[in-house]
């Protein structure tokens, strides 16, 4: 019997970060096809007079963010457990959703914050 073939279609180091997971919970290698749907891209960017608080929904936006010129500590909606890490460590106070983006959503509808939000 053929083993199954897992299709990752992140981008590519991510994909090899959860192939290496799986493999690591399983024991040993298991057949992969990496082919990114999509890449990360920085644009150099300015956000004039944002104070509010952000939403991350992935650590590429914690990074992208960190690229811009911010004050801190700035509040920070963050979708789960790895981006509130890398938000975390990046001097952001943050909450964390602690899976979906619909969990996300509830988070910051619960809170009614005042300020205008942004989207990394």
């Amino acid at each position: 019997m053929r083993q199954p073939i897992l299709l990752l279609c992140r981008p590519e180091r991510q994909s090899l970060s959860f192939q290496a997971e799986v493999e690591a919970r399983l024991g040993g290698s298991v057949e992969c096809v990496i082919s990114p749907a999509f890449w990360i891209e920085r644009l150099e960017v300015s956000l004039p007079n944002h104070e509010g608080p952000l939403i991350f929904t992935s650590p590429n936006a914690v990074a992208c963010a960190q690229n811009l010129s911010l004050s801190m500590p700035r509040l920070a909606y963050c979708v789960g457990d790895a981006t509130t890490e890398l938000a975390r460590e990046a001097g952001f106070d943050t909450r964390n959703a602690k899976g979906t983006n619909a969990e996300l959503v509830q988070l910051v509808m619960a809170d009614k914050p005042v300020q205008p939000l942004l989207h990394i």
